[in-house]
């Protein structure tokens, strides 16, 4: 999280100040930001708001082929109502990790390098390689 996702316009206070949920929830968010700033943690979660996701980005290299390596995002604006509005600034973060490693499962087949099962568009193989 940033600070300057925490400016906020007429509509976003008017939000704030005329319902309970929206106030106590920005305190939170808030007050982690401060938290988040004061640790040392190997490892962090970081929220960016006021960010609209636009593309994936694979890895390039042998090493990196078929990893996720980044994740851009268009930069959002407050436009005064509450609502967002895109500014056309682009914005990549590097990602180490999106998702999880899969576990083999009986009778479906299991590509040990990839860690996932098989699938053709999304669709599972078993272990002939056909379509469940």
């Amino acid at each position: 999280m940033y600070l300057e996702d925490f400016e906020y316009d007429e509509g976003s206070d008017h939000a704030i100040n005329t319902s309970p949920q929206i106030k106590t929830l920005t305190g939170t968010l808030t007050n982690w930001l401060v938290e988040e700033q004061n640790t040392d943690a190997p490892r962090r979660l970081h929220m960016h708001f006021l960010h609209d996701p636009v593309e994936i980005v694979g890895g390039t290299n042998e090493e990196d082929n078929n990893k996720v390596v980044g994740i851009k995002f268009e930069r959002n604006e407050l436009d005064g109502t509450g609502n967002v509005r895109g500014t056309g600034d682009i914005i990549e973060y590097p990602v180490q990790a999106v998702g999880y490693t899969g576990t083999e499962l009986p009778d479906v087949g299991f590509d040990l390098k990839r860690g996932v099962i098989p699938n053709e568009r999304g669709r599972v193989l078993n272990t002939e390689g056909n379509p469940i």
